[in-house]
């Protein structure tokens, strides 16, 4: 199946890129890892968001890793190679509340 890789996929972008590609008929891939949760707590969780994705998509397939992970990119990058058409990259250190 063709497939979209979205990093920061929880965030306002990566989210709205995710929502995109799947009503597309595309299957996304989100790599996040909440670390707004980490920064400011759990009331800037971007949990929600995530799980927006997986209850209204079925073809969204959430990946809570870290883009600073070497293996775990090589690992999701393994896993989905050949059916790969784009990356998304939208994934940041949070700057703000």
């Amino acid at each position: 199946m063709k497939t979209v890789i979205v990093t920061g996929s929880a965030g306002l972008v990566g989210a709205e890129a995710a929502r995109f590609y799947l009503q597309q008929g595309y299957r996304v891939v989100g790599i996040d890892n909440d670390m707004r949760a980490r920064f400011f707590g759990a009331e800037a969780s971007t949990r929600w968001q995530r799980d927006t994705l997986k209850e209204q998509f079925a073809n969204y397939v959430h990946c809570d890793e870290d883009i600073r992970s070497p293996d775990a990119m090589e690992r999701i990058f393994k896993t989905y190679s050949s059916d790969i058409r784009l990356v998304i990259h939208t994934a940041a250190q949070p700057s703000h509340d």
